[in-house]
């Protein structure tokens, strides 16, 4: 079976199909799984264990193994920022282990710390 996959929305409505991407598994969600940072779009895997990227000038994805700390399902939501110092920051919101969980976990992803 092929490993190219679509990027959707949490309601499977397509984003854009792009059939040159090769990605190792699905990704979707039923919450705000994805933040676009600057070039990079910021995915949160299906599983809810760790990031996937893509750079949006390159059409290159990047599964990151960046870990989240606390598994979030497919149902958490991810926002980003970037400070007036350039740091940036993803904050995971919420999720679903086994029940609804109310965190908030914050990556910093220049110093690559949670």
């Amino acid at each position: 079976s092929d490993n190219r996959r679509q990027l959707r929305t949490c309601k499977d409505f397509v984003v854009e199909q792009q059939s040159d991407l090769s990605i190792s598994g699905e990704i979707y969600g039923n919450s705000q799984f994805y933040t676009q940072l600057n070039d990079m779009l910021w995915m949160i895997e299906t599983g809810g264990q760790s990031f996937i990227r893509l750079d949006t000038v390159t059409r290159q994805i990047d599964e990151q193994s960046i870990s989240i700390p606390i598994d979030v399902g497919h149902l958490a939501c991810l926002a980003s920022m970037q400070s007036a110092n350039g740091d940036e920051y993803l904050f995971v919101v919420g999720g679903y282990a086994g029940g609804d969980l109310n965190t908030l976990q914050i990556y910093d992803i220049s110093s690559g710390q949670w």
